[in-house]
């Protein structure tokens, strides 16, 4: 009976003497790092102090466990609410500081910004599909990386076709290749909307062409698909006479 009473004076003042020791590093708590390690000391789930008296319940009187118990969720709803308390203000703090290191003095006089330009190639491409856009057209985009059936079989480029040779056009590993033009579209527009159908494809294609100055093995085009009744040759000089005016004025 004296080692069962021993055992509970000595429970009891290991709280109190651990409770006050979490009281003092609270106080000089300068970081969350420091709330982070007083955390990990009280929960840690190897090591933690509460963890270690729980196991410690099952060896006192046993009149006295029920109350070791109580005494022990106190605590813990103690650091709690302590830990939220000064983890709240700690941030704040923190706010705060930072708010007066990067106040921006509204009399200094401003800095020379060089803001960037939209590329000539993106602004052609944008004034081509506004014109096309004012016609009725929609603009069309499909994947660069395309499957060998969109880029030639669909198109009618049968095997044997030297388009397919591998000295112009940029195969992948299995039937993908890097897009040759952008008429690969034109076979997913149709396959995937019914007429009429009035459309532009504009978009970057690539090429195993040797560089000089009118060849590149990446470059831009744009062209457009017209599927509906009644429609003639002269519909297509008109539309692009009106397109070439419009572009170039």
């Amino acid at each position: 009976m004296t080692t069962s009473a021993s055992s509970w004076e000595q429970f009891v003042q290991d709280l109190r003497s651990f409770r006050n020791k979490v009281d003092e590093q609270l106080r000089s708590a300068r970081s969350l790092d420091d709330l982070q390690a007083i955390q990990v000391a009280c929960f840690g789930r190897r090591r933690g102090f509460l963890k270690q008296q729980f196991k410690q319940v099952g060896g006192l009187p046993p009149e006295e466990r029920a109350r070791a118990g109580q005494l022990l969720n106190e605590f813990k709803d103690w650091v709690e609410r302590e830990l939220t308390a000064r983890r709240e203000r700690l941030t704040r703090e923190e706010l705060e500081r930072r708010l007066a290191e990067e106040r921006v003095d509204l009399t200094r006089p401003g800095t020379m910004t060089f803001p960037g330009s939209v590329h000539p190639i993106s602004i052609v491409q944008h004034r081509i599909e506004d014109i096309f856009r004012g016609l009725g057209y929609t603009v069309a985009d499909g994947p660069e990386i395309e499957s060998e059936y969109h880029n030639f079989t669909a198109l009618n480029f049968p095997p044997e076709h030297p388009a397919r040779d591998m000295q112009d056009t940029f195969y992948l590993p299995g039937n993908w290749l890097l897009r040759t033009h952008t008429s690969p579209v034109q076979i997913r527009v149709m396959q995937n909307y019914p007429p009429p159908i009035r459309t532009i494809i504009p978009g970057r294609v690539y090429r195993h062409d040797e560089q000089d100055a009118s060849h590149s093995s990446v470059f831009h085009q744009v062209e457009g698909l017209v599927v509906d009744r009644g429609i003639r040759m002269s519909d297509l000089k008109g539309t692009l006479t009106y397109f070439l005016q419009k572009l170039f004025g």
